[in-house]
């Protein structure tokens, strides 16, 4: 205590001059140097670590208060000599001539470079920057001590055992390595850390090998020095050779921050070929014939026979081993380079292979027992590679042949190139030389074409040329395709067939190859114009139009040719084309039809291999068509059509049908317009449509009679025969100019019936059998049309006069009158048709009842009695509706229909209506 009183004594005897030396000196200069606070400067960071040097550059600022400034004139390099350090002062002054110092405003940086850096212990860095201060008008100078810290960092060691393990251990589960530390301990207690662990593990090489198992693997949570790892079972795991996974433990996995070497564990390869090279995993077949691609063979943990590379038996083998198509194994084992590239490595280098082929994709096998190594035991067959065949192969055809028609073949020296595309022509001459080339058309049938020869012209063309044929003939246009068989072809291992082409068939043909009709007035009359048109060939130029023409052309003579031959100028000849305008006939009377052909002659045709062509279409003369209903299939019922069984059979005679009529919709429509009817035309109409749209219309063998099979119409529900008119139009028919009237009438009829029960009598149960049964209720025809009754007053004491008239229908041959319960009165009337009955009566009282009775030849009136009043003045008694009600009506369509019913009950007694 007493030393330290001594001290501050002799402190103040010295620093008290020293002050007033200084604020003396303050008047003199402008600024003055004094020792201040370090808390005017701030340090960042404050620490660093021993591996912070050695491991990174780093750097420390320093940063003045906003009232102070970096002193004047400051020497970086002075600054950095002054920095000095208590401890391991060696090791400090050996590294701060590396470090660097830069001055941007308010802050100093001082960077530390990358560098290797030993100490034992934490160390202290010391230095005094100088600051300034304007104060009083001077400035200041003031040094300022500051300090950081370099921290001697720790090291831990990680060791890894076993060092190694095998790729067998990996694919069986077995594998299993321990992490054991020193001097530390392992702070794993979370997903992250884990999954930080695992992504340290890091491979060498083969990371997609190593992935799968890092994919799979899992840790445990682990505190203590030592971890221990089970590797997951990769049955999938495969090396090409050993494998070094590195390991670099992340300080947050450590308990201790403590500096901690890399580790390493090996997994060994199993022994084992493995196959590469550009010609894996595949290739083309056009790569197989320009040759050059690589297969490599590696022996993973095996050596090579050292002769392997050369012709030697090991050698052969190797190459005996890939299993090639065995047509081409011989010349690739012959013409194949092998170069042992290193121990492990040997390259195959296959060669060209001018006409190699292959059908469809080819795995080529590779028996592992053909290697010769040591260290190296391998068996099995392996999947070597891949030969894909080139798939775009084609061919076109062109030449003269393309264009020509059956004259031209016939003539022959057509010529036929074919050219390939993606392919070329075999080199073997002896294959061409047997070469037959084979012909189909569109339906796949041969098509026979005379060969004179075929030449290779070129690696991708060949021509072939035809012989003369004289026999040759089409009688149709033909699409024409060449079949290449692949063993004339270099590379395609399956036939080529070129696009198709015509050879057309020369004809001779009336329009659109159809007869003509010509009747007696177009005979009489002339002026009809016969054309025939010549196909793909021409007439000759100038012909001599005179009567051996036309003996040439018709195969008959009669009075149309008689009278072309009095005027040859109603024939024309152009370039393919003849017209004949028929000349008047006018006595022409002949009724009856009379068929013939024509032909055109050769000579007539401008080429020189031409024949004589019939023309397709003849002509009838004289004829008059008609059109017969089969009477088997006049008549049907109605019945028929809700079954759809009715058929309606139609003859014709004289024209023919128009062919396209059972598919032509417009057709088969046009033809049920001449179906007409004047009854029931709503039930007609609906059934005329479903016999149009869905009605089936066939033609017999000799295109002459028409069948429609009516559809089934379930709806269909006439309440009397249904009689239909036919007409045959025109537009159905070919070459015809009149409709075609079919003299028998279709009928389509309903159940009659005499008798049966009175609506009114029938009970609940017999209502419900005749309406489940479909029966019908008869509403009979009306005999009694109209009834007359005028009566005539004369006077006061002479009696009225009645007269009474009584129009019937057809069918009526008694009218009887009955005034009340007086005497009857009858008129008789002979014959079927209707018929007017008067009866005279006088002095009848007012409002005497009237009963009329109709009969026909028997004693049972036709209907039931009609009874009337006695008026004053004429009265008129329609008894007929405007609508004609007789019929036979399904009993359920009329009590479900309540308007039909009233009209009925109208007209009728109900006790008249009778069910079946």
């Amino acid at each position: 205590m007493k030393s330290m009183k001594n001290t501050e004594k002799y402190a103040r005897l010295i620093l008290l001059p020293l002050v007033a030396f200084m604020l003396i000196l303050s008047t003199v200069l402008p600024s003055v140097v004094l020792a201040a606070d370090a808390s005017i400067i701030t340090v960042y960071p404050g620490t660093i670590t021993q591996d912070d040097i050695n491991t990174k550059s780093s750097t420390i600022k320093f940063t003045l208060s906003s009232n102070h400034s970096w002193g004047k004139g400051i020497n970086t390099a002075d600054l950095i000599a002054g920095m000095i350090t208590s401890s391991e002062t060696d090791e400090w002054n050996a590294y701060k001539s590396k470090i660097s110092m830069a001055i941007t405003n308010q802050t100093l940086t001082l960077t530390l470079p990358k560098a290797v850096y030993d100490i034992k212990a934490d160390q202290t860095i010391t230095m005094e920057l100088p600051t300034a201060q304007v104060k009083d008008g001077a400035e200041i100078v003031t040094y300022v001590p500051v300090s950081f810290v370099i921290t001697h960092t720790k090291t831990s060691t990680l060791t890894i055992t076993p060092t190694s393990v095998t790729e067998a251990d990996i694919q069986t589960g077995k594998a299993v390595i321990t992490l054991t530390l020193t001097d530390n301990e392992w702070s794993i207690d979370s997903d992250t850390k884990r999954q930080d662990l695992i992504n340290a593990l890091v491979p060498k090489d083969q990371k997609e090998q190593w992935d799968k198992v890092k994919n799979m693997l899992s840790i445990s949570d682990t505190t203590g020095d030592t971890l221990v790892i089970t590797l997951p079972k990769v049955s999938d795991y495969k090396l090409g050779t050993n494998q070094t996974v590195t390991l670099n433990v992340p300080q947050q996995l450590l308990k201790n921050n403590t500096r901690i070497n890399e580790a390493e564990f090996t997994i060994n390869a199993a022994p084992k070929v493995i196959i590469t090279g550009t010609a894996t995993p595949k290739v083309t077949q056009t790569d197989i014939i320009n040759g050059g691609k690589t297969i490599v063979v590696t022996v993973v943990n095996g050596v090579w026979a050292n002769d392997i590379a050369s012709n030697s038996a090991s050698g052969q083998k190797l190459l005996k081993g890939f299993m090639f198509d065995p047509a081409y194994k011989d010349a690739i084992n012959a013409g194949a380079n092998v170069v042992r590239t290193n121990d492990e490595v040997v390259t195959i280098i296959l060669p060209p292979l001018a006409e190699y082929k292959v059908g469809a994709d080819t795995l080529i096998k590779f028996d592992a027992s053909a290697i010769t190594a040591t260290g190296s035991s391998n068996t099995g067959i392996l999947d070597a590679f891949t030969i894909t065949p080139i798939t775009n192969q084609s061919a076109i055809v062109s030449g003269s042949i393309v264009g020509s028609n059956e004259f031209d073949i016939a003539k022959g020296g057509k010529e036929m190139i074919v050219t390939l595309k993606n392919d070329s022509w075999t080199t073997d001459l002896t294959k061409l030389e047997k070469f037959q080339p084979e012909f189909i058309d569109a339906e796949d049938k041969p098509v026979t074409l005379p060969i004179k020869k075929v030449e290779r012209t070129s690696d991708t063309v060949l021509t072939i040329t035809l012989e003369k044929d004289s026999g040759f003939m089409l009688t149709d246009d033909i699409s024409v395709k060449l079949t290449i068989p692949a063993d004339i072809l270099a590379t395609s291992g399956s036939p080529i067939t070129p696009s198709a082409f015509k050879i057309t068939a020369v004809q001779a043909e009336l329009p659109s190859g159809k007869d003509i009709v010509l009747d007696q007035v177009d005979i009489q009359k002339g002026g009809k114009v016969i054309s025939i048109t010549l196909k793909n060939a021409a007439f000759k130029e100038k012909l001599e139009i005179d009567k051996d023409l036309v003996e040439s052309i018709f195969t008959v003579s009669n009075s149309i040719t008689t009278a072309l031959e009095d005027n040859l100028s109603n024939i024309t000849i152009t370039k393919n084309r003849i017209s004949i305008r028929l000349p008047a006939v006018s006595d022409y009377n002949s009724l009856e039809a009379d068929t013939f052909g024509m032909k055109i002659p050769k000579e007539l045709i401008d080429h020189d291999t031409a024949k004589d062509l019939d023309v397709i279409g003849e002509i009838t003369t004289g004829a008059v068509a008609t059109v017969e209903l089969d009477p088997q299939t006049a008549t049907f019922t109605d019945e028929k059509i809700k079954a759809g069984t009715a058929k309606i059979n139609l003859t014709l005679t004289g024209t023919e049908w128009d062919p396209t009529l059972p598919t032509n919709i417009s057709k088969k429509a046009a033809l049920l317009k001449g179906f007409t009817v004047t009854d029931q035309t709503k039930e007609w109409a609906i059934l005329s449509k479903e016999i149009s749209t869905n009605g089936k219309f066939e033609f017999s063998a000799d295109q002459k009679m028409l069948t429609i099979t009516v559809p089934k119409v379930t709806g269909y529900s006439i309440i009397r025969d249904q009689v239909v008119n036919i007409k045959i139009p025109k537009t159905v028919l070919v070459n015809y100019k009149e409709d075609l009237p079919v003299a028998e009438q279709l009928t389509i009829t309903v159940p009659t019936f005499d008798g049966g029960t009175s609506l009114d009598k029938l009970t609940e149960k017999e209502f419900e059998d005749a309406i489940t049964k479909n029966k019908r209720l008869n509403v009979p025809s009306k005999k009694v049309e109209k009834i007359i009754v005028n009566t005539v007053d004369t006077g006061k004491e002479t009696p009225s006069i009645t007269t009474i008239e009584v129009t019937a229908a057809a069918g009526v041959k008694k009218v009887q009158v009955i005034v009340e319960e007086g005497e009857k009165k009858t008129v008789m009337h002979v014959g079927d048709t209707q018929s007017t009955s008067t009866f005279v009566y006088v002095g009848l009282e007012k409002n005497s009842e009237l009963e009329i009775q109709v009969f026909g030849d028997g004693t049972e009136p036709l209907q039931s009695p009609i009874y009337k009043k006695i008026g004053k003045g004429n009265k008129v008694y329609t008894e007929i509706p405007k609508k004609d009600l007789a019929g036979a009506y399904l009993l359920y369509d009329i009590l479900t229909q309540k308007a039909l019913l009233k009209d009925i009950l109208k007209y009728y007694s109900i006790d008249e209506l009778k069910v079946n």
